[in-house]
C-alpha cells in the first residue's frame, strides 16, 4: 500500500513539473484565436492571465475577467484596485472565481463558463485563459442591484433614484421618470455609464404602460390652408391623466423642394391628459397621417458624455410612435363656391332648352366633395357674349359674385345625329372652362368631345351630353388648381 501512494504521489510530480503544472498544455488552444462574439441573448466576456506557474496565471485571469465584466457593465468610474472594498463587488469578484473553479457552478445568475484553459506561450510563462457567457437580462438585473450599492453610486445619484422611487409610490409615472432622467445625467457625470444605463431603461419602463386615445379630429381640412380645428389626444396612466408632460407629434409636410416629408411637433399636455395639435398648413391633399410619442428630450437634459449611439437608440425606443390617427384633406379647391352655366344647342347651332352636361358636372363634382350649384342665369346669354365680356358681367353682379368665387362655363354642342334602325347615335362635342371671377382669369379649359347610342333620341342626346359633364368634372378633380 505505501508503494502504491508513494508511486502516484511520484507520478503527480512529475506531471506537475511538464510544461508548468496539472492542466498546462504546450500549444495554445483554438478558441484564443476566436472568441465568441456577443449575441442578442448573451454577452460575452474573455480574459487571459500571465505568471509563473498555473496558479499565478488564473488568479491575474480572474482580476482580468472581473475588470472585463464591470467595464462591460458600464462601471466605468471605478477604482478597480478598490473593488474588494465595496460589498456588492466583493461578491462578484468571488462568484466569477468560483464560475472558474467549479464546474457546472449556478451562484451568479445567467453565468456559464464556455472555455478554460492553460498553457505555456512563447517566452516559456504560463498563460490562463477564460470565456465566460452571461444572458444579457440576468447581466441587467446583476447591474441594477450593484448600482444600488453604496460605495458604487455618487450621493447625487442616489438622491435622485430615492425621490424618483417617491413619484413612482405616489403614482406620478411621469414624474418619477424625469427624477431618473436627473439620475442618469448625474451618474454620467461621474463616468457612472452604468446607472446611466439603468437610469434610461427605468424611464422607458415608465413611459410604456401609457395609454392614448383620439378625443377628435377635424371635421374640414384643405389642402393649402390651416384646419380651423385641432387633432387632440388623452394620455392616461392606469386612468389617471397625465399632466404637463411633453410629446411628439408627427404630420405630413412638405420640404423646401417640395417633396413630401414627415414634420414634427413638441407639445404639453394640460391637466387633463389633452394634447391639442392644431396641424400646419396643409402640403397635400388625401389621408393625413397623425401620430403621438412621448418626447424623450425632458429626460436627456444634463446627458452630454453617453455614447451618440446610445443616446439615438434611447430617442427611438421612446418616440417611436404608440397611435396613429388620420384625417381627410381635400384639394381647395372644394371649399371654393363653384357656378355653373352651360349652353347646350343643337346642329344648327340654335340654343337647347336642356341642362344636360350641367346636370352631369354637378351630380359628380357634388359626389367628390365639390361645394357648387348651378347659376340661376339664362345660360342663353353666353351667345352674346365672349369670354371676356361674360366674367365682366358676372363680376359686376353683385348678387352672382357674392355668391360664387368661381364659374365654370362654356358652350357644348350636337355635333352630330344619326339614325340606324331604331337606335339613335349622337356626338357631342365642345369646350369648358373655370374661371376666377374677382381676378378675370381663365384657371382652366378643355375641349371634349363624347358619343352616346341608345333607342331614342332623346335619350341619345342627354347621355352623349351628362357624359361630357361628367368627363370634365373628373379633369377638375384630378388636375384643376
Amino acid at each position: 500500500m505505501k508503494i502504491r501512494f508513494l508511486g502516484i504521489l511520484i507520478t503527480a510530480a512529475f506531471l506537475f513539473s511538464c510544461a508548468g503544472g496539472p492542466g498546462v498544455k504546450d500549444t495554445v488552444p483554438l478558441w484564443v484565436d476566436s472568441v465568441p462574439e456577443d449575441t442578442g441573448t448573451y454577452r460575452v466576456f474573455s480574459s487571459i492571465g500571465y505568471g509563473a506557474n498555473l496558479s499565478q496565471a488564473r488568479q491575474d485571469a480572474q482580476k482580468s475577467l472581473l475588470i472585463a465584466v464591470l467595464e462591460g457593465m458600464g462601471f466605468l468610474g471605478l477604482d478597480f484596485e478598490k473593488t474588494e472594498e465595496v460589498p456588492g463587488l466583493k461578491e462578484l469578484s468571488d462568484q466569477l472565481n468560483q464560475l472558474i473553479r467549479q464546474a457546472g457552478y449556478s451562484g451568479l445568475e445567467g453565468a456559464s463558463l464556455e472555455h478554460r484553459d492553460g498553457w505555456r506561450n512563447a517566452e516559456g510563462d504560463v498563460a490562463y485563459g477564460v470565456v465566460v457567457f452571461w444572458e444579457r437580462t440576468a447581466l441587467e438585473k446583476k447591474v441594477e442591484e450593484l448600482s444600488s450599492m453604496v460605495g458604487i453610486a455618487g450621493p447625487e445619484y442616489q438622491a435622485f433614484v430615492e425621490k424618483a422611487k417617491a413619484a413612482e409610490n405616489r403614482n406620478d409615472p411621469y414624474e418619477a421618470a424625469l427624477l431618473w432622467g436627473r439620475a442618469g445625467a448625474a451618474a454620467e457625470a461621474g463616468n457612472f455609464i452604468a446607472g446611466a444605463g439603468t437610469a434610461l431603461k427605468k424611464i422607458e419602463g415608465l413611459l410604456t404602460p401609457f395609454t392614448y386615445r383620439v378625443v377628435s379630429l377635424p371635421e374640414e381640412a384643405y389642402q393649402n390652408s390651416r384646419p380651423e380645428e385641432p387633432v387632440v389626444f388623452q394620455v392616461l396612466s392606469g386612468g389617471t391623466p397625465v399632466a404637463n408632460a411633453e410629446f411628439v407629434i408627427t404630420y405630413p409636410g412638405r420640404s423646401r423642394d417640395g417633396s413630401a416629408m414627415k414634420g414634427e411637433a413638441r407639445l404639453d399636455s394640460d391637466e387633463s391628459g389633452l394634447v391639442y395639435f392644431r396641424p400646419p398648413e396643409i402640403a397635400f391633399e388625401g389621408v393625413q397621417v397623425i401620430t403621438i410619442a412621448p418626447s424623450a428630450n425632458p429626460f436627456l437634459k444634463g446627458f452630454s458624455n453617453l455614447s451618440f449611439e446610445a443616446l439615438n437608440n434611447f430617442v427611438d425606443l421612446i418616440e417611436t410612435p404608440v397611435l396613429e390617427t388620420s384625417f381627410e384633406a381635400m384639394s381647395p379647391l372644394r371649399s371654393i363656391s363653384l357656378g355653373i352655366l352651360i349652353l347646350e344647342t343643337d346642329l344648327a347651332g340654335n340654343p337647347l332648352d336642356s341642362s344636360h352636361a350641367a346636370g352631369g358636372l354637378l351630380d359628380h363634382l357634388l359626389s367628390d366633395g365639390f361645394n357648387v350649384s348651378v347659376v340661376e342665369l339664362d345660360s342663353r346669354d353666353i351667345l352674346e357674349r365672349n369670354e371676356k365680356e361674360l366674367l365682366r358681367d358676372l363680376k359686376a353682379d353683385r348678387q352672382f359674385s357674392g355668391q360664387y368665387e368661381r364659374v365654370i362655363h362654356g358652350r357644348v354642342f350636337l355635333e352630330s345625329f344619326e339614325q340606324n334602325g331604331n337606335n339613335f347615335t349622337v356626338r357631342v362635342s365642345g369646350t369648358l372652362a373655370m374661371s376666377d371671377i374677382q381676378k378675370q382669369v381663365t384657371l382652366y379649359r378643355s375641349k371634349i368631345s363624347k358619343s352616346s347610342r341608345a333607342s331614342g333620341s332623346e335619350q341619345a342626346i342627354s347621355a352623349a351630353f351628362r357624359q361630357l359633364g361628367r368627363s370634365f368634372a373628373e379633369e377638375l378633380s384630378s388636375q384643376a388648381p
